[in-house]
């Protein structure tokens, strides 16, 4: 997606919220579209030529087996952000 960019531009960030360690990974690219975000996570989707649509899927099913999430986050930037949240702790101590 970013190879439609003049600029591209891959933003990094992480900060502990609430319990969770939250790791974001964002770029400046042309974004998910709005007909395409409930899907970006489903298996086998994928919004590019070439694509498996795999990628996604699995960093939600690690994310979920880890007692966290994963999610598209709008946040009104170009492009898009993608945030997986992990507790710091396991659930239960």
């Amino acid at each position: 997606a970013m190879n439609d960019c003049d600029h591209p531009r891959l933003r990094l960030e992480a900060e502990i919220r609430d319990g969770s360690v939250v790791l974001a990974v964002g770029d400046n690219g042309p974004g998910v579209p709005e007909a395409e975000r409930e899907r970006v996570f489903d298996l086998f989707h994928s919004g590019r030529r070439g694509g498996t649509g795999l990628g996604l899927a699995i960093v939600r099913r690690i994310a979920s087996a880890h007692g966290g999430e994963a999610r598209l986050r709008a946040d009104g930037r170009p492009g898009a952000t993608f945030e997986v949240e992990l507790p710091l702790r396991p659930r239960g101590r």
